[in-house]
């Protein structure tokens, strides 16, 4: 299966996909909380940005499937990210093209996931004693041959540490999966709420 079609199926409504955490949540709204509904709609990837950078600070603190010993630290100099003799082609030539996505972060951590034949680009914001690192968005895959997506979501990732090789019986990744998609739809409801 292609990385092009292994993530996570949505379902449309004006343009925009949502989960089927997400359409609860809409669902609910739309007859009880009405003045939330473009807040909410508003806030969907921040929400699941903000599950989707826990996910990856976990991976990376706890050394998930020894990704972090796999890691590759890319610092920005003098406003131009540093030519690392370790970073693949791939990597770089991303960070070059997309540079504006970039712009306010002096250091990128990229992942080597083996079986997926890619790398996770993560922007770093801070990072502390050990392990702990604080993430933060974009963070895309990049192909070996240059294809790049933007991971929107933290069900993707499970996907690929799946691919990877973590291992759990079919029902506890479903579990999992819930619980992340049931996360980034409470997480855009909360922020709705503040609003």
């Amino acid at each position: 299966m292609s990385i092009q079609s292994r993530f996570m199926p949505h379902t449309h409504i004006h343009e925009q996909k949502f989960d089927n955490e997400e359409l609860k949540i809409i669902d609910y709204i739309e007859k009880s909380k009405s003045q939330l509904r473009n807040s909410f709609l508003k806030n969907i990837q921040s929400g699941r940005d903000g599950i989707l950078k826990r996910l990856i600070a976990s991976i990376i603190r706890e050394n998930i499937l020894g990704l972090r010993n796999s890691e590759i630290i890319i610092h920005k100099e003098n406003g131009k990210w540093g030519e690392q003799h370790a970073c693949p082609t791939s990597v770089m030539k991303h960070l070059q093209a997309e540079a504006t996505l970039y712009e306010t972060y002096t250091e990128i951590s990229a992942l080597f996931l083996h079986n997926n034949d890619a790398y996770l680009v993560i922007p770093i914001n801070k990072r502390y004693a050990f392990g702990r690192v604080e993430v933060n968005t974009p963070i895309s895959i990049i192909m070996k041959d240059g294809y790049s997506k933007r991971i929107s979501h933290s069900v993707e990732i499970l996907e690929l540490l799946v691919k990877e090789g973590w291992e759990g019986d079919q029902e506890a990744i479903d579990v999992f999966k819930h619980d992340l998609t049931n996360s980034s739809a409470n997480l855009t409801f909360a922020y709705a709420h503040y609003e």
